[in-house]
């Protein structure tokens, strides 16, 4: 990691089939960057999960779009669920089955995306 950059700065690097997944002291390190984030182990795999909250489901659906687009750039995609005014955001790295910087760097994006995009609700 650069520190001289933001993590929503860092570069997405592709990961490659074996590498481990992230243990659990470096998780907590990044964990802190991301204070409304958590950790959630879904079937033995360590996911990282947010839940963003909207006026309106139109908003939360727009938001999802949002993210649709930057996880398509990005190449790594999220679950996204919407229900009522709430999305959900769960990111993993399927290849590895488990968390790797990856997922703290789009993470900290979407952060930045809704800052950017969601003053208003």
């Amino acid at each position: 990691m650069n520190n001289d950059l933001s993590l929503a700065e860092q570069n997405i690097v592709m990961c490659k089939k074996g590498t481990p997944p992230m243990e659990r002291e470096k998780i907590a390190e990044f964990l802190e960057l991301l204070p409304e984030w958590y950790v959630e182990d879904d079937s033995g795999v360590s996911q990282l999960v947010r839940n963003y909250e909207f006026a309106d489901v139109a908003e939360a659906v727009k938001f999802s779009a949002f993210v649709k687009a930057m996880a398509d750039e990005a190449n790594h995609h999220p679950l996204l669920h919407v229900e009522g005014n709430t999305l959900n955001v769960r990111w993993w790295t399927h290849t590895i089955k488990g968390l790797h910087l990856n997922d703290f760097i789009i993470a900290a994006r979407c952060d930045e995306l809704y800052r950017d995009n969601c003053v208003n609700v």
